[in-house]
Protein backbone atom coordinates (compact mmCIF):
# COMPACT_ATOMS: atom_id res chain seq x y z
CA UNK A 1 0.00 0.00 0.00
CA UNK A 2 2.84 2.32 0.98
CA UNK A 3 4.66 1.80 -2.42
CA UNK A 4 1.41 2.50 -4.53
CA UNK A 5 0.59 5.65 -2.59
CA UNK A 6 4.01 7.06 -2.89
CA UNK A 7 3.04 5.87 -6.73
CA UNK A 8 0.12 8.22 -6.80
CA UNK A 9 1.77 11.19 -5.52
CA UNK A 10 4.70 10.49 -7.65
CA UNK A 11 1.83 10.47 -10.81
CA UNK A 12 0.14 13.68 -8.91
CA UNK A 13 3.57 15.79 -8.84
CA UNK A 14 4.27 15.44 -12.29
CA UNK A 15 0.78 16.48 -12.99
CA UNK A 16 0.80 19.34 -10.88
CA UNK A 17 4.29 20.73 -10.81
CA UNK A 18 3.38 23.92 -9.76
CA UNK A 19 1.00 22.87 -6.97
CA UNK A 20 2.93 24.43 -3.82
CA UNK A 21 1.17 22.39 -0.94
CA UNK A 22 1.55 19.52 -2.49
CA UNK A 23 5.46 19.95 -3.33
CA UNK A 24 5.30 20.95 0.42
CA UNK A 25 3.97 17.13 1.07
CA UNK A 26 5.22 15.54 -1.10
CA UNK A 27 8.79 17.24 0.93
CA UNK A 28 7.37 16.65 4.31
CA UNK A 29 6.94 12.81 3.55
CA UNK A 30 10.05 12.70 2.51
CA UNK A 31 12.02 14.55 5.26
CA UNK A 32 10.19 12.69 8.11
CA UNK A 33 9.97 8.96 6.47
CA UNK A 34 13.16 6.81 4.96
CA UNK A 35 10.19 4.21 3.47
CA UNK A 36 8.61 7.33 1.73
CA UNK A 37 12.28 8.46 0.41
CA UNK A 38 13.00 5.05 -0.86
CA UNK A 39 9.80 4.45 -2.51
CA UNK A 40 9.99 7.77 -3.75
CA UNK A 41 13.40 6.99 -5.06
CA UNK A 42 12.47 3.89 -6.92
CA UNK A 43 10.63 6.15 -9.31
CA UNK A 44 7.31 3.72 -9.69
CA UNK A 45 4.17 5.64 -10.64
CA UNK A 46 0.64 4.18 -10.27
CA UNK A 47 -2.59 5.45 -11.03
CA UNK A 48 -5.35 3.38 -9.15
CA UNK A 49 -9.07 3.57 -10.26
CA UNK A 50 -10.17 0.47 -8.37
CA UNK A 51 -9.33 -2.76 -5.99
CA UNK A 52 -9.66 -3.58 -2.57
CA UNK A 53 -8.38 -2.20 0.74
CA UNK A 54 -8.35 -4.05 4.07
CA UNK A 55 -8.83 -1.96 7.37
CA UNK A 56 -7.62 -2.74 10.63
CA UNK A 57 -10.65 -1.90 13.26
CA UNK A 58 -9.58 -2.43 17.37
CA UNK A 59 -12.88 -4.27 18.03
CA UNK A 60 -14.00 -6.03 14.45
CA UNK A 61 -9.94 -7.45 13.15
CA UNK A 62 -9.59 -6.93 9.38
CA UNK A 63 -12.67 -5.74 7.26
CA UNK A 64 -12.50 -5.62 3.81
CA UNK A 65 -13.87 -3.56 1.30
CA UNK A 66 -13.95 -3.36 -2.65
CA UNK A 67 -13.82 0.41 -3.98
CA UNK A 68 -13.73 2.60 -6.93
CA UNK A 69 -12.34 6.03 -7.59
CA UNK A 70 -14.31 8.78 -9.22
CA UNK A 71 -12.89 12.06 -10.97
CA UNK A 72 -15.37 14.89 -10.55
CA UNK A 73 -16.19 16.36 -13.90
CA UNK A 74 -15.33 20.05 -13.05
CA UNK A 75 -11.68 19.52 -11.07
CA UNK A 76 -9.84 16.63 -12.00
CA UNK A 77 -7.69 16.93 -8.71
CA UNK A 78 -11.13 16.00 -6.69
CA UNK A 79 -12.25 12.44 -6.68
CA UNK A 80 -15.27 10.49 -5.09
CA UNK A 81 -14.07 7.25 -3.33
CA UNK A 82 -16.84 4.42 -3.09
CA UNK A 83 -16.36 2.07 -0.84
CA UNK A 84 -18.77 -1.27 -1.06
CA UNK A 85 -18.17 -4.21 1.52
CA UNK A 86 -16.24 -7.24 0.01
CA UNK A 87 -18.30 -10.47 -0.26
CA UNK A 88 -15.60 -12.54 1.09
CA UNK A 89 -13.83 -9.72 3.79
CA UNK A 90 -16.40 -9.61 6.63
CA UNK A 91 -17.22 -6.35 5.42
CA UNK A 92 -20.52 -6.45 5.51
CA UNK A 93 -22.18 -7.57 8.67
CA UNK A 94 -18.96 -5.39 10.61
CA UNK A 95 -20.70 -2.79 8.77
CA UNK A 96 -23.94 -3.52 9.80
CA UNK A 97 -22.84 -4.01 13.41
CA UNK A 98 -20.65 -0.82 13.24
CA UNK A 99 -23.96 1.14 11.98
CA UNK A 100 -25.59 0.24 15.68
CA UNK A 101 -22.63 1.06 18.07
CA UNK A 102 -22.99 4.30 19.88
CA UNK A 103 -20.00 6.77 20.14
CA UNK A 104 -19.05 5.53 23.59
CA UNK A 105 -17.79 2.02 22.07
CA UNK A 106 -19.24 -1.06 20.82
CA UNK A 107 -21.78 -2.57 22.93
CA UNK A 108 -20.59 -5.40 26.28
CA UNK A 109 -21.04 -8.32 25.06
CA UNK A 110 -24.10 -8.79 27.48
CA UNK A 111 -25.93 -6.11 24.97
CA UNK A 112 -25.17 -8.21 21.69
Amino acid sequence: MAAATAGQLRVAAGLYPEDAELAELVRELGDGSETFRTLRNAREVDVRTSGTQSFRHPALGTITFRYENFVTAGDPRQRLVVFVPAADGGADAAVRLLTTWTRTGPPSPVER
